[in-house]
């Protein structure tokens, strides 16, 4: 019940509870049928400790392979953008998922020969699923092409806070800036910057949600030496200064809290 990261992707399948969590700045009402899906380093907080009924899965970008130059990632719902899912399943969706979901779990308990490729392809199957039904329940995006895009977003991930050029990039892909710029721009639809600049923002907004550091600490963290550029920064983005960020969303959160 306090605001924590967890460095593995989570799945919870719900079939009844109540209560609510967050994921970085966004409220999810418990609702029975839904599917909560997480990706590593979103910042969770759990309201209230309340009992549930359904079964919850972990696993790692390694064990899936997302690691490998020919991964996983593509897959929507695996996808950076994408963030924090709740996604409500029919019935037919919730009988599948409850059947694989319980034959990964007696694989796992009973690990016989070859179990961890067993669940390594439930888990693929789990997922082509859940892509489906998420891109269903939202507004349709292009399937990137999973080798400079992703190697691009991978290292974004990795250094956003010591890089923030399109040159250094650039040049870790051995590409110049123009090229990748343009290339990363074809591919997702925005250029190589606005996709450093996103996390930047993102990441800052976690801390002021989140964290009670200061602007300058929180620009230090980020990586800008001069909090004062950081502040401008933050401000072009999201039309807010830093400061009056954390209070209009402390006031969101305080009026999301209270008692209907």
């Amino acid at each position: 019940m306090t605001p924590h990261r967890k460095n593995f992707y989570f799945l919870v399948l719900m079939r009844q509870g109540s209560g609510r969590h967050w994921v970085d700045m966004r409220p999810y009402p418990h609702q029975a049928n839904t599917l909560y899906f997480t990706a590593p380093l979103q910042v969770s907080l759990l309201e209230q400790e309340m009992p549930f009924d359904g079964l919850a899965l972990g696993f790692t970008a390694e064990f899936l392979g997302l690691d490998q130059p020919a991964g996983f990632a593509p897959l929507p719902l695996l996808s950076p953008a994408a963030g924090g899912h709740a996604l409500r399943l029919p019935v037919t969706e919730v009988t599948f998922l409850d059947a694989v979901l319980a034959h990964m779990l007696a694989e796992y308990r009973q690990q016989r020969p070859w179990y961890l490729d067993m669940l390594r392809a439930s888990l693929r199957t789990v997922l082509i699923r859940l892509s489906r039904l998420h891109q269903e329940q939202s507004d349709p995006l292009p399937v990137p092409e999973p080798t400079l895009l992703a190697q691009f977003t991978t290292l974004v991930e990795a250094h956003y806070t010591t890089h923030h050029q399109v040159a250094q990039y650039a040049k870790l892909l051995c590409r110049s800036p123009g090229y990748l710029n343009e290339r990363v721009r074809q591919l997702s639809g925005q250029p190589a910057l606005a996709h450093i600049q996103a996390r930047l923002v993102l990441e800052a907004k976690r801390y002021l949600f989140h964290t009670r550091l200061s602007v300058a600490e929180i620009s230090f963290a980020l990586g800008f030496g001069d909090p004062s550029y950081f502040g401008r920064f933050f401000r072009r983005d999201t039309g807010l200064s830093p400061a009056a960020y954390r209070a209009a969303t402390v006031e969101m959160y305080q009026l999301n809290a209270a008692p209907s």
